[in-house]
Formats: C-alpha cells, structure tokens, sequence
C-alpha cells in the first residue's frame, strides 16, 4: 500500500477529557492517603509530601538541608547502608523542595514496597544529621551556588523573584550566608517543627495492591501525628508600578531579561483565560513573542512567558537571553507585543491554534498513571474541586478574543524588569 502524503491524517476535536478518581484512604494516624490503581506495569511511585517548605521555616535555609538530609543517617543506619538498602531492590528515592512544600518520592517494584516501607518510615522519624555528611552537603550546595552565581540568567532569576515578592518566602533565594549558617542543631529544630509528629500526606499510583494499602497504615499509619500548627499565612506584597532594575555586567556578550508581575493561581475565576492569553502571547513556540523576537528579529533563540501558580498566589514571569546590543530593541518590541495585545483582538484563526495546542499538551501530559497523579495532588494541595481538570478542556475552548483582551488589560500592566548583563 502506498502512502498518500498529499492528504493529511483525520484528525478530531477534543471537547472533554475526564481524569480517573482517585481512592481516598484515612490511615490510622488519620493522614490522607491518595491511590490511583491504574497501573499497567508492576511499578509503584509513593510520596510523601510535608508541609515543609521555605515558607513554613524559622531559619532562612533550613527546610532545604532538612528534606536533603534525611537519608544521610539514623539511630539505626548510615547513610551509606540506607542508599545500599534502596539500590539492592533497583528502587529509586529522590528528596523535593519548594517554596511551599517537601516531599519525598519512592519508585520501585510493586512487589517491594512492603520491604522498602520500614527504613522510610525510620528515615522520617529518627534522622540524626550527622555532621560530617551535612559539612559535605553544605559544601556541595555552596560551591553549586558559586558556579551559578556567575550566570547571568540565574542571578535575573534571583532578583526577579526579590523584586516581585520583597521579605515573603516566596521571594526567597539560598544564599552563601545561609548555606554557611547551617548547622546540627537548627536543621534538628527544623526537623522536630516540621517534619516530627506532623501530618502530611501520601500518593502512591501504579500497581497498588489492597496488601500495599494495608502494610502503609501497619507501617506509616501506626507513628504519632497530631494535627499540624495552622502557620499563619505572610500577608503578599502590593502589587509595585512598573520598574526597571539593571545589573551592570561590561564584560558580558549576552543580557538576561526577566519581567514579571504578582499575579493568579489556580483558585482565581481568571485562571484558564489568562493562561488563554498568556499562551497567545508567549507560552508556546508559536506565541507573538517567539515569532516576532526569534523569527522575525533574530534577538534569541527563545523567549516565553508563564505563569507560576503557587499555593497563596502566583506570578507571571518572561524571560530571555539576547546579546548585549539587542537588549533595548528587544524590550521595545516586547512592550509594541504587550500594547497589541490589549489594544487589538487576537485574530480566530490565531486564537484557536492556540488553544488547540493547550488541549493537546494537556491531554498529552495524562499518558502515565504519574502524570495522571501529578494532576490529583494539584486538585488536593491547592484545596480545589474534584472534578477542576474534567471540564478543563471545555474551558479552554469557550474563552473569547474580548476575554484574552481583558486579560491583557487586566494584569499586563505593572511589571518589574530585571536586565543582567
């Protein structure tokens, strides 16, 4: 059979997309645990997420070495027996840290989560820090810093974030200060206020048997937990008027521009026709931004926008890396782009690319029973409705040009601008 390339393949319109529910179990100790047993494989992924992010800290820094920290020794293994532990049953381990949470993340064989689970809950209840390991991490994240430091599209990314969110946690940025003011005795603390007797939560998705469910709370659900101690939330920031903050580098080729402003989160009305908007505008390679400043003008090699949605509130960033002498054209055509985006209706055909982009990433990013869960904690960590992503597509489809035109009216105004270079 021949293939007739002149003819383009059948294609149809996705109007909806419904994600699978997930179970909800109350463990003994009463934490939540979230299963999804859509597995096709004899894997497993468990997380445990804490309420331990930099937001939730007394001491500038000690979160992140907390969380970094935890396999390094207990009262009953070193840190070296813990890694040998995991590796001898191919399991793998990685340890999160943000702005709002921790968490860490076990993947492995389904058949030897049972044999896994005691040396995590041991890692999560009798750490010790020990010195030495901890010297080596903070010199490892100091020396990274340093190299980091010198890049200009890091240290943009530094400040931007200072200048949107001032003392808040959110803008917040480890520095060499706080790196070297870590020790034994303020991570301990970090980890007694944290992490210890705390409650947190547990997804676990794949190839979860009612056996897995039921040695998590023999396990997991058998430690004392008492309700963690509501934190309350800094107040954010005003919302500045626009400015402009430069860091001379001379002897630098390229300039790192960042932009931004304080903005929505997923919990806002505004949320899918902003980020209608915001994809038109610069969220995909076939945004204004990218087909103006990179193909057109040759400035970059890329250039977007996004935005960032936190727990408490969320910001829109751009950013890009010209050289030196395309700096000032650069943002006058960013500006030109961000007047016609409020003075002119996008066009239908323009309009609908776009969106049909969205949909496509976003049903695409559902093909794994771990991407279908990465959705489930959005819905439960940001306290939102459960069926928020079923209608999502559908929402997405309904925005209007006059809605992406008030859009950006709406938060298209006030930004803070960082050039480094």
């Amino acid at each position: 059979m021949i293939l007739d390339r002149t003819t383009p393949p059948p294609f149809f319109t996705i109007n909806q997309h419904v994600i699978l529910p997930v179970e909800h179990h109350i463990l003994s100790n009463h934490i939540d645990l979230f299963a999804l047993r859509i597995g096709r494989e004899p894997i497993t992924r468990l997380e445990l997420i804490f309420n331990a992010g930099t937001k939730h800290e007394t001491q500038d820094g000690t979160s992140f070495f907390l969380i970094k920290s935890l396999a390094e020794g207990t009262f009953q293994h070193t840190g070296k027996q813990i890694s040998e532990f995991f590796e001898q049953f191919g399991a793998f381990i990685e340890f999160n840290h943000n702005a709002d949470y921790a968490s860490i993340v076990l993947s492995c064989l389904s058949k030897y989560v049972s044999e896994l689970l005691p040396l995590l809950q041991e890692m999560i209840t009798e750490p010790i820090f020990p010195v030495k390991e901890l010297e080596t991490t903070k010199n490892s994240i100091l020396q990274g810093l340093q190299i980091n430091l010198q890049k200009n599209a890091f240290v943009a990314g530094q400040v931007i974030k200072k200048e949107l969110f001032g003392s808040h946690p959110y803008g917040f940025s480890l520095g060499g200060e706080h790196i070297e003011a870590i020790n034994q005795e303020n991570v301990k603390k970090a980890f007694k206020s944290l992490i210890q007797e705390q409650k947190y939560s547990i997804f676990i998705t794949g190839d979860v048997s009612d056996a897995i469910i039921e040695n998590i709370n023999n396990i997991l659900g058998k430690s004392k937990i008492q309700e963690s101690v509501k934190k309350q939330l800094i107040e954010m920031p005003n919302i500045r008027n626009s400015a402009t903050n430069i860091i001379a580098k001379p002897d630098s080729l390229q300039s790192s521009i960042r932009m931004g402003r304080l903005s929505i989160n997923r919990t806002n009305p505004d949320f899918t026709q902003f980020l209608v908007m915001n994809e038109v505008f610069g969220g995909y390679f076939g945004s204004r931004l990218m087909k103006n400043i990179r193909e057109d003008k040759g400035f970059t090699y890329g250039i977007s926008s996004n935005l960032v949605p936190l727990i408490e509130c969320g910001y829109w960033i751009l950013g890009t890396d010209v050289k030196k002498e395309n700096k000032d054209q650069t943002l006058e055509e960013i500006e030109k782009e961000i007047n016609l985006m409020k003075n002119n209706l996008v066009g239908k055909e323009e309009l609908e690319k776009a969106k049909s982009y969205m949909i496509g990433q976003f049903v695409g990013s559902l093909s794994t029973c771990f991407n279908l869960m990465d959705r489930h904690k959005v819905i439960k960590l940001n306290h939102l409705p459960d069926n928020f992503y079923d209608d999502h597509v559908s929402r997405i489809r309904a925005v209007t040009a006059e809605q992406v035109q008030n859009m950006a009216h709406k938060y298209l105004n006030n930004l803070q601008t960082v050039v480094v270079g």
